[in-house]
Order: structure tokens, then C-alpha cells, then sequence
């Protein structure tokens, strides 16, 4: 599992062979270390109906940075609507699991 998590921005766009998506508690604990990590916030405000900008304080840069994080991470591009309608931390949480979903099943 963990070679499929690795971070390479080079293959984001390239397909993807017979992969094994996490499940949601570990989608939730990889997003959660991003934050924690590279955004430097408290485990404790990471709760499925945490506000980004209200609760967590992060920014529309942030925000971009968050997304990149993400892409890199998962490699998959986050298209620019899913991306504007993320406000919360569940959000997040399901717009990956579907992506990672959706990419397995294509690869079916």
C-alpha cells in the first residue's frame, strides 16, 4: 500500500496498474497527517465537520496548496469544481474516496 501512496508529481496524469485504493479510515488518516504535517494543525480541530476556513483557518492559498498536497498524494488531478465546493474536512473525505473509487474502477 504504501508504494502506491508514494509522492510522484510525474505520474499524476499516467494510469494507474490493478491498484488497491485505502479505505476511508485510512483516506481520512492520510489526509489528516497532510494537514497535520504540512499545514501544522492541532489533531484535535480535525473533525469530520470542520470548517477549513472557519475552523481550521486556512486561506484560499491554502487551500491551492491543499489540493496540490492532495494530488501528489493520491495521484489524481482534483478538477476545479470539485475543488470550490470543498467547505468541510468530510468534504475532502469523500471527494478522494470517490476519485480513488472511480479510478479503480476504470481500471477494472
Amino acid at each position: 500500500m504504501e508504494d502506491y501512496l508514494k509522492t510522484d508529481a510525474s505520474r499524476i496524469d499516467k494510469p494507474l496498474k490493478s491498484i488497491s485504493i485505502p479505505g476511508r479510515e485510512e483516506i481520512i488518516a492520510i489526509l489528516n497527517r497532510i494537514l497535520e504535517e504540512d499545514f501544522e494543525i492541532d489533531s484535535a480541530l480535525l473533525k469530520p465537520e470542520a470548517s477549513l476556513r472557519d475552523d481550521l483557518d486556512l486561506d484560499s492559498l491554502d487551500g491551492v496548496d491543499l489540493v496540490v498536497a492532495i494530488e501528489k498524494k493520491f495521484r489524481f488531478r482534483v478538477d476545479e469544481e470539485d475543488a470550490r465546493s470543498i467547505r468541510t474536512l468530510n468534504d475532502i473525505y469523500e471527494s478522494v474516496d470517490r476519485h480513488l473509487r472511480q479510478i479503480a474502477e476504470e481500471q477494472s
